[in-house]
């Protein structure tokens, strides 16, 4: 299932650093209680010294260097900020990097190969197992130039496909799209067709024939294979069709 875990690495180095990292974080908080005391302390100074130079009691010397201090206070407060919202963040990547260590299943399916083994080394690039869900898959189809003026998403398809016992199950479905982009040497494109597969008859990796009807008749008239006909002078392919009432006899059918 989704989230199910599959994977635990060994987290006592992650584990560390996330404690040193919320350590850090409640420094930076200490700091800036420290900071906001400073500031409360020196505004009050300052505002009992404003009123005395009211009073031509402080020099305006003094005044001025007190303002500098409410000043200097502000500041270590933002700077007290600044750090607690740094170690914060610091302390956030340590939690997600600690969370990591455990390796979840990213989506719900079937487990199709595993790589990961006890003991061994892993980074972000060694796969460790291969998932897929294939409830739904896609047939990618490769159609040349000259097939694309017969074709358009959305037409009937028919895949042909054979199960456990060998019997050939033909599987419907609709082209879902065709890429406008045509290679520079084969001339030809993909198309993909979306199928759902609950029966498990596909697989991925397999190849299956497609049908893809481009041109349907209810009325059409069917006829066997050993009916066509090919004229040995012209090579024309046809039926022979009778027009008119049938005859006791043909002479001369007509080749359509």
């Amino acid at each position: 299932e989704q989230g199910q875990p599959l994977v635990e690495l060994h987290p006592d180095q992650y584990r560390e650093q996330l404690r040193q990292a919320e350590a850090g974080f409640r420094i930076n908080e200490a700091r800036l209680r420290q900071a906001n005391a400073r500031l409360t302390e020196t505004e009050s100074q300052a505002r009992r010294t404003r009123s005395l130079a009211e009073q031509n009691l402080v020099s305006e010397f003094d005044l001025e260097a007190l303002a500098a201090q409410v000043e200097s206070a502000r500041a270590n407060v933002a700077l007290a900020e600044a750090q607690l919202e740094q170690s914060a963040a610091n302390a956030a990547g340590r939690r997600d990097q600690l969370a990591k260590t455990v390796v979840r299943a990213p989506i719900a399916g079937i487990v199709g190969e595993r790589n990961a083994e006890v003991g061994m080394q892993a980074t972000p690039a060694t796969p460790l197992f291969t998932i897929g869900n294939l409830d739904r898959l896609k047939v990618r189809v490769d159609l040349t130039d000259k097939m694309l003026r017969y074709l358009a998403a959305g037409q009937p398809v028919r895949l042909l496909v054979e199960d456990g016992d060998g019997k050939a199950s033909g599987l419907s479905a609709t082209l879902t799209r065709i890429s406008p982009f045509l290679n520079d040497v084969s001339r030809s494109t993909e198309a993909e067709i979306e199928i759902d597969n609950a029966d498990r008859l596909l697989r991925p990796g397999m190849f299956v024939p497609v049908d893809i009807y481009y041109g349907q008749s209810q009325q059409a008239t069917l006829i066997p294979t050993s009916a066509l006909y090919t004229d040995q002078n012209t090579g024309r392919v046809g039926v022979f069709v009778v027009s008119g009432p049938m005859p006791a006899a043909i002479d001369s059918p007509t080749l359509a």
